[in-house]
């Protein structure tokens, strides 16, 4: 079984699970999501992917009531957080991470509540995959404009 490794972050409740990847000449596996990992404990009902173009301004998205993961499985991403639950011990606070399908991938959970802006690096597309906690509806996903911190 794959331990999920949690890392020092900066806003309450986002954590990270480092996937392994398994390689040989004919190209590689990785197991990317599993309910009996503690990551995935509150359940997804949904997955999505999602394609990022180069040079375009990145739109924040939050989920009010729902936990989301992201794995970027090609390219790179930048990814901006913004803590907005009221309650949180980190309400405010914003950080900066980079996400990338080379090397040592992750998968990142995202509270609900947590803000967050993908914009595609390098130059070059890059794909998203996205799973969102249940009850999920497009009607309640929120969309606004934050400056980023970079």
């Amino acid at each position: 079984m794959s331990e999920v490794i949690l890392v020092e972050v900066k806003i309450e409740g986002v954590a990270f699970h480092h996937i392994r990847t398994f390689a040989d000449n004919r190209g590689f596996f990785r197991e990317v999501a599993r309910m009996d990992l503690p990551l995935f404990e509150e359940g997804f009902d949904r997955k999505f992917h999602a394609s990022l173009e180069p040079d375009k301004a990145p739109l924040w998205m939050r989920h009010p009531t729902e936990t989301a993961w992201f794995y970027v499985p090609t390219g790179s991403v930048s990814l901006q957080l913004r803590d907005l639950r009221e309650k949180s011990s980190t309400f405010g606070v914003q950080v900066h991470y980079e996400l990338s399908g080379v090397g040592q991938s992750s998968v990142i959970k995202i509270p609900a509540g947590v803000a967050y802006s993908f914009e595609a690096m390098n130059a070059s597309r890059a794909e998203i995959i996205q799973l969102v906690g249940s009850g999920y509806t497009h009607k309640n996903l929120e969309y606004f404009p934050l400056e980023k911190s970079h």
